[in-house]
């Protein structure tokens, strides 16, 4: 994961962003979500992970504060929580919150990204 190295970070956030580090999908599904929001399913192509490999990593990086979460069930968007999102490299360029994404409905969707069955 590329964090700046930025003296503002509290402790709490050092630690959080410490953690993150330490496992390679974590830091892998924190720095897709960097480049921009995704969903689940998004994260597991993009990143070649099994699906359940990213929902068990989004559970862990949500409940840690890590991950922000938006919308709801299966096209739940994720993004770098507002927490350490100004120390990851690249994060969310849009800077939006998830509750400016619930309430524009952007999701960070297109067309290239979407199921077709």
């Amino acid at each position: 994961m590329s964090v700046r190295d930025d003296a503002s970070a509290d402790e709490h956030t050092r630690r959080l962003i410490d953690w993150i580090a330490a496992n390679e999908n974590r830091r892998r599904v924190v720095d897709a979500l960097a480049e921009r929001p995704r969903n689940a399913n998004q994260l597991a192509s993009v990143l070649g992970l099994h699906y359940r490999t990213i929902t068990h990593h989004l559970r862990r990086l949500t409940s840690r504060g890590a991950v922000t979460a938006a919308g709801e069930r299966y096209g739940q968007m994720y993004f770098p929580a507002e927490r350490i999102a100004p120390h990851v490299t690249g994060a969310n360029a849009s800077g939006a919150t998830a509750d400016e994404l619930n309430a524009s409905g952007a999701n960070g969707e297109t067309t290239e990204d979407r199921d077709v069955d």
